[in-house]
């Protein structure tokens, strides 16, 4: 029996509702260790005729899973890892048969590799119900993809964020200890790149100065021995440190075991790494030692960052990473719900390269959604109270004042001198006439330098005399603002020049680039109740009608049909088809074919197609295929033959429309009776149906040797039907063989009248 905590209870009965009402994909946003995992458990219990696929990052994570589950809710249960889907065989997808698919740290799931074979199986079960769980649905390296947005329509049965589940009590409030035992380094690694720039021997003095102060109140800051004999408590806890790889892991395991040592702590350290062959052992032994009097540190590299929980009172964090994503999954291994003692968070790598890169990181989130909620309540005429002091439990404020500090020194040192950048700006602004530098290999120096002169103006650092210079070269301080005023402008000089708004369906790119836009900004105004003001005020300048309704496709394309009608006299358009005002009428008469295949066009529109001469409901492929027929029916009366010397009827290649298109038809048996006899009549290369007589007397007819082949390995369980056998049976349809196949079997071509009547019995079975 499945119990639910409190919050996943509500969570598990939106799952439930959502299903019922017919939502297919479901999404579960939840911090590590607040029990995503009891969903999935719940849900396979309450199902019990159901089939269930469970993936998660790794067979560590589906093992501790599948322990907690016993023998009958096994059998209904397969797993896997993300990184196998991609080579999964298909043979394997098809003995799934899921009724649900789980997809833990769903994240995952969107990664270039992955998502391939996770595509795969989600079209081949579209019915199955599809649950996905996460505590970081945003892939922030991967242009911040959302994955509830991409793969769920954004179904969400709940989204909390680890802040609110500290705040709401279902998470403990952990201590998150900023250490600084890389400070110094950075701090002579900033003081050298000072003085190898190129910035004027009073900018460096000045910056000099800057560090010099910075250094000063780093220095009031504890080390990290000071720090473990403030946090750690009674000696016997338990820790995962995570670090950057197996080389930093043997740099770091001495110094880690000192600090401990140093701190009077006696400690056993445990290492769980994919060059570590006895890193399964080495994992279950650390979560199973329960010596009193020792700290237990397991050291990770590349694992554990992910859905392992157990009696773990901490992490020590000693990899570099950008990734927020990486971050919060880190700090979630010293939370679980429950938890009677004080997670801690030792963060001892939170240097200047990082702290300001990832600006989602637990402590800052977790203030804002304290004043977050303190607004709601002030609205309400009430106070919030946290019910702990943040700052006693967030330890790191001479910290980020000073790594910020360092990050601002470091923005302002010029590598190159700025003079000489200038220069290649102007040379680029002169070839190109715009100060809009791209994001390529070519220009990603000058780029990163255009970005640097719009923080500094930003951070009101920027010299002055170096602004109006970057002013008289156009220097493009809004580019969002400047790309977007371009795209309005090109759209105002096509109207002007052309007399109507562009086309998407024109062949003209650039044309069909200037609709897009037009179309998108119109659907945004409509979707979003605050456009833009700066948006407006661009559009209000140059196009007063911009957001005005404008008559559809479909309407523009009936009038030119009639205007096609009046100067050719009939409605028989082609592709390629350009009426005198410059419609391309071909091209639009292709599109008002794809939106009646997409189901875009009304009844009504349909109807009044017809009613115009114009047949939507015909494709290419149909239209030709009844022209050829009448051809062939032709072809057969003025007693013609056509084979592969002859080719051409009346200037069309039915010999290659019969080899391509028209046995394809005929193999999925799409043509009548009379069409089949038609046809045989006419091409005298058409292989002859084949009659196999058993020694029973009974006649079977076959339309290819093939079929033949196939009949007697399936129906009569004759095994030996290619090779020598498929010779077999040649050699008793030219006569070169007299007796029986087998003994059995004789075969011979069958007549006209034969093969008109299987074709006729064939059409009506």
């Amino acid at each position: 029996m499945v119990d639910l905590h409190e919050h996943n209870q509500k969570t598990y009965e939106n799952i439930c509702r959502m299903y019922n009402e017919g939502i297919q994909r479901i999404a579960v946003v939840q911090p590590t260790g607040s029990g995503k995992s009891l969903l999935i458990s719940k849900l396979i219990e309450d199902n019990p005729d159901s089939r269930f696929f469970v993936l998660s990052t790794s067979h560590k994570i589906n093992d501790q899973f599948k322990s907690k589950l016993d023998e009958e809710k096994l059998k209904r249960m397969d797993c896997n890892i993300y990184c196998n889907m991609p080579n999964m065989k298909q043979q394997v997808m098809e003995e799934l048969q899921p009724d649900y698919i789980f997809l833990d740290e769903m994240h995952r799931a969107l990664a270039k590799e992955w998502s391939k074979g996770i595509r795969v199986l989600l079209e081949m079960y579209p019915n199955a119900k599809v649950l996905g769980l996460s505590a970081t649905p945003i892939r922030y390296l991967d242009r911040c993809r959302n994955v509830v947005n991409e793969l769920f329509n954004g179904n969400l049965a709940c989204d909390m964020s680890l802040s609110q589940a500290i705040l709401d009590g279902i998470l403990p409030m952990a201590r998150y200890v900023c250490g600084v035992y890389s400070f110094q380094k950075d701090a002579e690694s900033l003081n050298k790149k000072i003085e190898k720039s190129c910035n004027s021997e009073e900018e460096k003095k000045e910056l000099l100065k800057e560090l010099k102060v910075l250094k000063a109140n780093l220095d009031k800051a504890n080390g990290v021995v000071d720090i473990f004999k403030k946090y750690i408590m009674n000696g016997n806890e338990k820790f995962v440190v995570f670090l950057k790889d197996t080389k930093h892991l043997g740099v770091m395991k001495p110094v880690i075991e000192k600090w401990f040592t140093d701190a009077g702590f006696s400690v056993r350290m445990y290492e769980v790494h994919s060059k570590n062959v006895d890193k399964d052992k080495e994992f279950q032994a650390f979560k199973e030692d329960k010596e009193n009097g020792i700290v237990k540190v397991c050291l990770s590299v590349n694992m554990l960052a992910e859905g392992i929980h157990g009696d773990i009172d901490g992490v020590i964090m000693l990899r570099e990473t950008i990734s927020p994503n990486l971050y919060f999954q880190m700090i979630g291994r010293a939370f679980s719900c429950g938890k009677k003692t004080i997670p801690l968070i030792f963060d001892l790598v939170a240097n200047s390269q990082f702290i300001s890169d990832v600006v989602d990181n637990f402590p800052n989130e977790l203030k804002g959604e304290i004043e977050k909620r303190k607004e709601e309540c002030e609205k309400d005429g009430k106070e919030y109270e946290v019910g702990f002091d943040v700052d006693e439990f967030i330890v790191m404020d001479y910290f980020m004042d000073v790594v910020s500090g360092f990050k601002a020194i470091e923005e302002r040192l010029q590598g190159r001198s700025w003079d000489v950048m200038f220069q290649e700006y102007c040379k680029f602004y002169e070839e190109n006439g715009h100060g809009d530098v791209p994001k390529t290999e070519e220009y990603r120096k000058l780029k990163i330098w255009c970005e640097r002169q719009r923080k500094y103006l930003d951070e009101k650092i920027l010299n002055e005399k170096r602004k109006i210079l970057l002013d008289e070269k156009e220097f493009i301080w809004d580019v969002p603002k400047y790309r977007f005023k371009k795209q309005v402008i090109g759209v105002k000089d096509f109207i002007l020049k052309n007399g109507y708004y562009p086309q998407i369906d024109s062949n003209d790119k650039n044309e069909s680039r200037l609709a897009y836009f037009v179309s998108r900004q119109r659907k945004k105004k409509r979707e979003e109740n605050l456009y833009p003001c700066w948006k407006l005020e661009i559009i209000d300048k140059n196009l007063k009608d911009f957001f005005k309704e404008t008559q559809s496709r479909f309407d523009i394309f009936c009038e030119n049909v009639s205007i096609f009608r009046e100067e050719y006299g009939n409605v028989d358009i082609k592709q390629n088809d350009i009426l005198e005002n410059g419609y391309k009428i071909g091209s639009a008469l292709s599109n008002i074919k794809t939106d009646y295949k997409n189901k875009k066009l009304s009844l009504d529109q349909i109807k009044y197609l017809e009613k115009i001469g114009i047949d939507v409901t015909q494709n290419k492929f149909d239209f030709l295929f009844e022209r050829n027929m009448d051809l062939v029916k032709k072809a057969v009366v003025e007693n013609v033959k056509i084979d592969k010397k002859h080719k051409l009827y009346k200037g069309v290649n039915l010999y290659d429309w019969h080899n391509d298109t028209l046995k394809r038809r005929i193999e999925k048996g799409e043509l009548s009776v009379e069409e089949l006899l038609i046809i045989r009549q006419l091409f005298s290369f058409n292989k002859k149906y084949i009659k196999m007589i058993d020694r029973n007397q009974r006649n079977y007819i076959y339309p290819s040797l093939t079929k033949v082949s196939e009949a007697l390995l399936y129906d009569f369980g004759i095994i030996k039907t290619t090779g020598s056998g498929m010779a077999a049976i040649r050699n008793r349809l030219s006569g070169k063989v007299t007796t029986p196949y087998k003994g059995r079997f004789m075969f011979y071509y069958a007549t006209d009248e034969e093969v008109k009547k299987y074709l006729e019995d064939s059409e009506a079975s």
